[in-house]
């Protein structure tokens, strides 16, 4: 009997002692999860107060050094379009410097008749020029090149060179 009882005891001590263990490992898991996400929270916190204090040196006068970037083109580039098509433009991805372009060529005879000075829309992220287009021609236009960097954003710097080629039918 003796014997019995203390193999019963012996079995529901490894049991208890085993229910203990899970427990640890269950506790040790959730701590573990609620570490990673505090830590996560706190990367996103950090993400997050960066880019505030951008925005801040941004608004507080900090130098803006990123060229803007052309967003799209009308007529796209590599499309054949109506010769009868009569107006050019580019958008960029931030509001530009009024009054100032580059619509470039590298040969006169691949670039459109110009028909008037450009312009920008409202919010000066969209420059369009009136053209005169021939039938059955193949244009190349350059959206500022080396030489010539007049497409610039507010803060003066100039738009990486863009080649908008396009065909008339």
């Amino acid at each position: 009997m003796f014997f019995k009882n203390s193999l019963l005891i012996l079995t529901t001590l490894v049991f208890v002692a085993g229910c203990s263990k899970n427990d640890e490992d269950k506790d040790k898991k959730s701590q573990d999860k609620v570490a990673q996400k505090k830590d996560q929270q706190s990367e996103d916190k950090k993400d997050e107060k960066k880019k505030d204090e951008k925005n801040e040196n941004t608004k507080a006068g900090s130098k803006d050094t990123t060229p803007p970037k052309v967003v799209s083109t009308f007529p796209q580039n590599g499309v054949t379009v109506n010769h009868k098509l009569t107006r050019m433009t580019v958008k960029f991805n931030e509001p530009m410097m009024d009054n100032s372009w580059s619509w470039a060529y590298e040969k006169k005879e691949t670039f459109p008749e110009l028909k008037g000075k450009p312009f920008y829309n409202e919010n000066k992220t969209k420059n369009t020029v009136k053209i005169k287009l021939e039938p059955n021609q193949e244009y190349t236009v350059w959206i500022n090149t080396s030489k010539f960097k007049n497409f610039k954003d507010k803060a003066g710097n100039p738009a990486k060179p863009y080649k908008l080629t396009f065909k008339t039918k």
